[in-house]
C-alpha cells in the first residue's frame, strides 16, 4: 500500500505550519486480494446432470446433461468433454477393489460451453447483454451406447465430465449392469463416497 498526502498552502508566503491537508489518496498496488491457486479438482466440472442408464438389445445406453458449475460452485469456464468408464466384474467385491480398475471406453466432445461462449460473443458484438445468452437444449443433452458387451457378465459404469487440462470432474453416480440384452438388470445408482469411489455393497 502507498499513502500519498497532497498538501496546499493557505498562503504561499506563510510558513509551512499553515499548510492544510486537502485530501488523502490511497493507492492499492497489485491485482487485488491474494488467493492461493485452486486445486485442479476445484475448477474441474461437477458431476453430469440427469444421468440415466437403460438396457438395449445389444448394449447399454447412457443419457446425461452438461454440467454448468465447477467444484467451487462457480460458473464453469472449462469443459472439454465426457468420459465413459467401464469395469468388468467377476466378483461382487470387484466393485470396491482398487486393483480392479476402470477402463476408458469412450470420449464424447462437449459442445455446450463452445456454443455458450459463441452466443455470448455474438451478443456483445450486437451490443446486447452477454449473460442473457441461452444455449439450445440440443447442445446440453448427450448420449452414448456401449455395445461391446458379453451376455451374462456384470459391468460397473461411470460417466465423468473433464476439462481442457484433462482433469476429471465429479462423480455423482455409478451404475451396475448385469447385461443380458433387453432383460438386463440395471442397478442405479450405486453408492459412492465424497471422492466418487464406490462404497461397499452386498448381494
Amino acid at each position: 500500500m502507498i499513502i500519498i498526502f497532497i498538501f496546499v498552502r493557505e498562503n504561499f508566503y506563510k510558513p509551512i505550519r499553515h499548510w492544510k491537508v486537502i485530501f488523502l489518496l490511497v493507492f492499492m498496488l497489485g491485482c487485488g486480494r491474494y488467493h492461493p491457486p485452486y486445486a485442479p479438482e476445484e475448477v474441474a466440472p461437477v458431476a453430469v446432470g440427469d444421468l440415466s442408464v437403460s438396457a438395449t438389445e445389444n448394449g447399454v445406453k447412457f443419457q446425461w446433461s452438461a454440467p454448468t458449475k465447477d467444484g467451487r460452485g462457480k460458473e464453469l469456464r472449462q469443459l472439454n468433454g465426457y468420459r465413459i468408464y467401464r469395469k468388468t466384474l467377476t466378483y461382487l467385491s470387484d466393485i470396491t477393489n482398487p486393483r480392479k480398475e476402470f477402463e476408458l471406453i469412450a470420449e464424447i466432445p462437449d459442445l455446450f460451453l463452445v456454443k455458450l461462449f459463441e452466443l455470448r460473443e455474438q451478443a456483445r458484438a450486437e451490443g446486447k447483454s452477454s449473460h442473457r445468452a441461452r444455449v439450445p437444449e440440443e447442445f446440453k443433452k448427450y448420449s452414448y451406447i456401449d455395445e461391446n458387451l458379453t451376455p451374462k457378465i456384470s459391468y460397473l459404469y461411470k460417466v465423468v465430465a473433464f476439462n481442457q487440462t484433462g482433469q476429471d470432474g465429479g462423480i455423482g453416480q455409478l451404475f451396475k449392469v448385469d447385461f443380458d440384452g433387453l432383460i438386463s438388470t440395471v442397478i442405479l445408482p450405486m453408492p459412492v463416497d465424497a471422492r466418487g469411489a464406490p462404497l461397499p455393497v452386498f448381494d
